[in-house]
């Protein structure tokens, strides 16, 4: 909770820990109506309504626009550095499961693939185990599987092939890069299921600070909330290509956040002066302007 006594046209507050900020200091977005409550009982005998029209003047604050939710507008007082930091994290994380969770299926489909290896071969051994019996250019020829014991229909490509041992040479040769494939592909998966698990760590750690911040309430992060957020963030950036975490920035300070602020507000103030005129005709010739000795007005231009 704030408290306060004196509001001014740059109104300052004051936190439980004493510590004070001006609201045209750091820009965030709340409800005048919810700090003016918080103040009531600093403020007796002021005008609340007042002081609420006095303070929807100031750049710092805002009332809820059309279409939001003016009920949870006490929710939105929070921590620029928080809202900054916590939405960054959080959304590279949801994007490298996303990405995890496409990749473990394409995996999926690739070792299914690769486990047909085994049906390639076993119908290379059958060919050559009957090739007595198999003429060449037929498409379908019953053999005997003599490890089963049974009787197998074998179908036969012999417009793609000039025999059917040259068939066979060609299934075991296909069956053994499927089978060196298969290996590739589980060592693949079993990253993919480490990265997984890293980026869901991750995640429970950031959901559990956010929940726990936002309980409390308060406006600022404590030490140590900063210190964990900062711990979430950089853990995130050092194991970025590990987990597959794309598009994160290397993370600073509130310190430094609020420099970077500070610099992009003098670099839009740059932005905004207008630009010094040039004298000239409006097709941007410019001309330089004499008096001649008997009093005359001379415009000349350099050639």
């Amino acid at each position: 909770m704030f408290s306060g006594s004196v509001l001014t046209s740059s109104p300052a507050l004051v936190d439980h820990s004493g510590t004070k900020f001006n609201c045209n200091d750091v820009p965030f977005v709340c409800n005048t109506r919810v700090i003016l409550t918080r103040l009531r009982s600093t403020l007796e005998g002021t005008d609340i309504d007042a002081l609420e029209d006095g303070l929807q003047d100031t750049n710092s604050l805002r009332l809820p626009q059309e279409g939001e939710d003016g009920e949870n507008s006490e929710n939105e007082v929070t921590c620029p550095y928080y809202t900054y930091a916590s939405n960054l994290v959080n959304e590279a994380l949801k994007n490298a499961l996303i990405s995890n969770e496409k990749q473990y299926n394409s995996l999926l489909n690739e070792r299914r693939k690769a486990e047909e290896c085994e049906n390639l071969q076993y119908k290379a051994n059958l060919i050559l185990s009957n090739l007595w019996q198999i003429e060449s250019g037929v498409e379908k020829v019953t053999v005997i599987d003599w490890e089963k014991e049974e009787e197998v229909e074998l179908i036969l490509n012999p417009t793609k092939y000039a025999s059917p041992n040259e068939e066979a040479d060609d299934l075991f040769a296909t069956a053994r890069k499927m089978k060196r494939g298969s290996q590739v592909v589980q060592e693949l998966l079993l990253k993919n299921r480490k990265a997984h698990e890293g980026i869901n760590i991750l995640l429970q750690e950031l959901r559990e600070l956010q929940k726990n911040f936002e309980d409390s309430g308060n406006f600022n992060l404590t030490e140590s909330e900063e210190v964990s957020l900062l711990s979430i963030w950089q853990r995130s950036c050092n194991s970025s290509k590990k987990l597959g975490i794309k598009k994160i920035d290397a993370p600073f300070t509130i310190e430094q956040f609020e420099d970077r602020i500070s610099e992009m507000e003098a670099l839009a103030r740059s932005k905004n002066k207008p630009a010094k005129k040039t004298k000239g005709t409006s097709n941007g010739t410019t001309f330089r302007h004499f008096d001649s000795p008997s009093g005359l007005k001379v415009v000349g231009k350099r050639l």
